[in-house]
């Protein structure tokens, strides 16, 4: 995954809370208050443009996160485990900014401008962006509730038919699927789908729709090639 491998990393920094001003992570990427979504109405003011990582449940969301971040000098934040299931919420991390960015509790920017048009307010700290990492579809190996798991399709779904600063949305898919579409999957391609028409049909800008292929080092790389060109014919079907 080279979108952001090319960055020179940066120094480690220490920030301290200030008796007016929030706190900022050791890294200087984040201050306040790191969004974790729920429920849709959580969802923060947008900050900069935004890259989803999307997949079935244990596909690498997390781990190729942290990768993402460790190779640009910033902390590996990102909650893994074995098990599927461990990312519950929208988690937003901010990745290549000129100075820290944040929210307040409530999902307001801090330091936001005001009477600044969109277009100027997404770029005011520098030309970078936030992933967001997303709880994955379909079986789960927590002992979650029925009805919280079917919360998870509609949520993401709303959030990305609705929100204008998603300019990617990337779909992990594990090479343990050899090829095919898990349950989750299948469920997000025909989310995606959805998106893509509501977005349309409001006059918005369409995000980028890119496959990543994770846990390579399961497989032979003939093998992992494989399962890329079945997996493309699938999806272009």
């Amino acid at each position: 995954f080279l979108l952001f491998g090319a960055r020179p990393r940066r120094p480690s920094r220490r920030w301290a809370k200030g008796k007016d001003g929030p706190t900022v992570v050791e890294d200087g990427t984040l201050m306040g208050d790191r969004p974790k979504v729920r429920y849709i109405w959580q969802v923060p003011q947008a900050a900069a443009p935004e890259i989803v990582l999307s997949g079935r449940s244990n596909a690498g969301k997390s781990t190729l996160l942290n990768e993402i971040l460790g190779a640009n000098g910033l902390k590996k934040a990102a909650p893994t485990s074995v098990k599927g299931g461990r990312t519950r919420t929208l988690n937003w991390y901010p990745i290549g900014f000129d100075e820290p960015i944040g929210w307040a509790g409530n999902g307001v920017r801090l330091g936001a401008g005001s009477g600044d048009d969109e277009t100027s307010e997404l770029t005011r700290h520098g030309q970078g962006c936030c992933l967001v990492d997303c709880f994955g579809l379909g079986p789960v190996d927590f002992s979650l509730t029925a009805r919280r798991l079917q919360t998870w399709g509609p949520v993401l779904q709303k959030f990305i038919s609705e929100r204008r600063a998603i300019s990617m949305v990337c779909h992990l898919i594990s090479c343990e699927q050899k090829g095919r579409l898990s349950e989750g999957d299948e469920q997000l391609v025909e989310i995606f789908q959805r998106c893509d028409a509501e977005r349309a049909r409001c006059g918005m800008m369409p995000f980028r729709y890119v496959v990543v292929l994770t846990k390579t080092d399961l497989c032979k790389p003939e093998r992992a090639d494989r399962f890329r060109a079945q997996l493309d014919r699938r999806l272009t079907e």
